[in-house]
């Protein structure tokens, strides 16, 4: 509960969101954009959190856990766009959780290369400058997105843009 409510308290401090440009988007958009939107504000949210004294240890394992036993072969990410919100995904939980990112990428890169290396990338994007403030959350919103836009061109979903069903609100 206090995790969602400061989604709401960081909304209204000016923190970036995700905006639809349109009422209908193709399927798969609103999921990434959920996806980038979290990934994005986690990792300020769950320092807070901590800041006020929430212990978080039992989530993050329990999260791991989940990606630990999703099994299933990775498939091309030109085949499955789900490698795509699975590696944003990830990347929200190693920039948020507070844990050493190495040993979180050591282990899940054997089963899944593809998602680990774009949760990489993901990943210093997310956490390029460290950055707490609305200003820098909404630079790295949308420099996430244009990094997803790229990684989706080049899996040849050319018609398939975020930016151009979604903008950075503030």
């Amino acid at each position: 509960m206090a995790h969602e409510l400061l989604h709401v308290l960081f909304m209204r401090q000016g923190y970036p969101g995700i905006e639809f440009r349109e009422k209908s988007v193709p399927i798969g958009i609103p999921e990434l954009a959920n996806l980038i939107d979290d990934a994005v504000i986690h990792p300020v949210l769950w320092r807070d959190l901590r800041r006020r004294g929430f212990d978080d240890s039992a989530y993050w394992n329990t999260e791991l856990l989940k990606l630990n036993t999703a099994g299933g072969a990775e498939l091309p990410l030109a085949a499955h766009t789900g490698t795509l919100c699975d590696a944003i995904a990830f990347a929200d939980i190693v920039a948020s959780s507070g844990l050493a990112p190495d040993p979180l990428f050591t282990s899940a890169e054997p089963h899944s290369p593809v998602t680990v290396s774009l949760a990489k990338q993901f990943c210093s994007i997310i956490t390029h400058d460290n950055g707490t403030t609305p200003e820098s959350r909404a630079a790295g919103m949308e420099s996430l997105i244009t990094k997803v836009d790229d990684v989706l061109i080049a899996a040849g979903f050319q018609y398939f843009r975020l930016r151009t069903w979604v903008s950075v609100s503030r």
